[in-house]
């Protein structure tokens, strides 16, 4: 069983509090603000009989302002033996694309994807579809444009 911590606040304000900025939208604008939180992801294990076997969390905060939550959220991969959750990390100056795993016993790896180059696009990850075992397409925002980002694990 998975769930995330999910939320959506609107208040009235004329100077918004920070958080990720993408240039696809400019939140100063408005009076009206709503702020989206997309925050940690617990993973449960059950038996057959309804029995709690393990459990653990990916730790991960992504708040955001005006965007619908358009970078934030996860992309679920299923290998069989592993479950993935393909997310942006905005704790930084930039986002950074990271990639938390739990296996069938309930141990969890974070790893993060070095992305080259200064002029990256910023990736979609609720919007990826997993297309093979191993493999998944990922929508991302260049300079106003689409384009896609193919994963193989």
């Amino acid at each position: 069983m998975v769930s995330e911590d999910y939320s959506v606040y609107t208040r009235n304000n004329y100077t918004p509090g920070f958080g990720y900025y993408s240039w696809y939208y400019n939140p100063y604008m408005a009076n009206m603000v709503t702020e989206y939180r997309y925050n940690d992801i617990m993973v449960l294990s059950y038996n057959a009989d309804g029995v709690r076997q393990w459990d653990n969390f990916v730790y991960k905060e992504q708040y955001s302002i005006e965007d619908r939550g358009l970078f934030s959220s996860y992309l679920l991969l299923n290998t069989g033996g592993t479950i993935g959750f393909l997310y942006n990390d905005f704790n930084t100056s930039r986002s950074k694309v990271q990639l938390a795993t739990v296996d069938a016993d309930g141990r969890k790896e974070d790893h993060s994807f070095s992305i080259e180059g200064n002029d990256y696009a910023d990736w979609l990850p609720r919007f990826g579809k997993q297309v093979s075992g191993r493999e998944i397409i990922v929508p991302c925002l260049h300079r106003k444009q689409i384009c896609f980002a193919k994963v193989v694990f």
